[in-house]
């Protein structure tokens, strides 16, 4: 097999590996895009940047669980590449926590919901108001599937770590 076109990785046990060009780490801006995002995220949930009032419709804490998740996304991306491979299943689990909590709050938490929603065809959408239930089980539905993924995930990181 040729290596040309790839990039020669060393792992941290010292095994030189080939990754395509495509696999390449992401380069740390991008990251830190992202971590930079979610701070200013986290900033308006706990209230360091003021904003309008009017324009939050969720609590503080789950602004800053977003804010959360959009900085920790962008430390994964940062380090993807570049370390143990069980440090990214580590972030993986957090970030789909993150997730599945924000859609159990959208779906089951307390307050009023208000959803949009749309559809497209062959270039013909339509767009309009979703009534609260339907966007409740939408999100719930999703809430569902990112708990099972976390399950999945936090099986295969423990049998990781629990070695052979």
């Amino acid at each position: 097999m040729s290596t040309e076109g790839k990039l020669a990785i060393r792992d941290p046990r010292g095994d030189a590996t080939r990754m395509s060009s495509s696999e390449a780490p992401a380069p740390l801006w991008f990251g830190a895009t992202f971590v930079i995002a979610g701070a200013g995220i986290i900033g308006v949930g706990s209230g360091l940047i003021p904003v309008d009032p009017s324009s939050v419709h969720a609590p503080g804490w789950v602004i800053i669980l977003c804010g959360g998740v959009f900085g920790l996304s962008g430390v994964a991306a940062c380090l993807a590449g570049r370390t143990e491979e069980w440090v990214g299943e580590v972030l993986v689990l957090a970030l789909m926590i993150g997730f599945a909590t924000v859609f159990s709050w959208v779906a089951f938490g307390p307050g009023e919901r208000r959803f949009s929603g749309g559809a497209a065809v062959g270039g013909v959408g339509v767009t309009g108001r979703v009534g609260s239930a339907v966007g409740r089980i939408a999100f719930g539905l999703g809430a569902l599937m990112m708990w099972a993924i976390v399950a999945a995930v936090a099986s295969k990181l423990a049998k990781r770590l629990r070695g052979p």
